[in-house]
């Protein structure tokens, strides 16, 4: 193609590919975040949300970037029943279900 030519195309109703439009898509359904999460993903998400409302009481001597995993629920749930108040024991029991 020469400087200042128009690139053809092969037919004149192809619309150029970056103004292609994607093929319909059916609409999610809309859920709560939790409710398409499975059991452990949405435990480990409790536990990261726990940690960090409740570290001024409870985790307090952790570093506060520490990174909550599957594998920390159960400690998260521990810490919150040995230095929380009631309401950590109820967060701490829904951990532990």
């Amino acid at each position: 193609m020469k400087p200042g030519e128009a690139m053809k195309r092969d037919a004149p109703d192809q619309a150029h590919p970056a103004q292609a439009r994607p093929a319909a898509v059916e609409p999610a359904t809309h859920r709560a975040p939790d409710q398409e999460m499975t059991g452990e993903a949405a435990r480990v998400r409790e536990a990261q949300e726990a940690f960090r409302e409740f570290d001024p009481d409870c985790f307090w001597y952790c570093r506060k970037d520490l990174t909550i995993g599957p594998g920390d629920v159960q400690w998260v749930a521990e810490t919150l029943r040995k230095y929380g108040d009631m309401r950590a024991w109820r967060v701490a029991g829904r951990l532990c279900r």
